[in-house]
């Protein structure tokens, strides 16, 4: 695969506004898809390349994704950010998690040693 050819492909994903780092990651899966059907199937660069294009089609679709972004953003960024984002919320909440536990703990040893002193101090009046 020629310079040429490379640049064609990263034409068409700049064409499907992709964040550079996934951008990066799609083009040399792509490239490795292109040149695998040159190979296996004997295609030139155009039909490799029309054949891998649909193949990746409907991870270049358009949608929204209101949680974290306004602009639609392509099927495979919102995968891609699903997976950070769930794997961060579920940090989060685990901690979260854990400081409501403590926190109910410190409510419960705190309300009885509270009234330990209470009880014991008008007890003995």
């Amino acid at each position: 695969m020629n310079s040429a050819e490379e640049r064609e492909i990263d034409d068409y994903l700049i064409l499907n506004r992709l964040p550079l780092d996934i951008l990066l990651e799609v083009r040399d899966h792509m490239i490795s898809q292109v040149s695998d059907l040159q190979v296996r199937e004997n295609l030139d660069f155009e039909k490799a390349f029309l054949k891998t294009k649909i193949a990746w089609e409907p991870e270049f679709k358009m949608t929204k994704y209101f949680f974290f972004y306004t602009e639609e953003i392509s099927v495979l960024e919102k995968k891609i950010v699903k997976t950070r984002y769930n794997y961060i919320l579920r940090k989060s909440f685990a901690i979260a998690s854990l400081f409501f536990v403590i926190n109910l703990l410190t409510i419960f040893f705190l309300k009885h040693r509270i009234f330990m002193v209470f009880y014991l101090k008008y007890k003995t009046d």
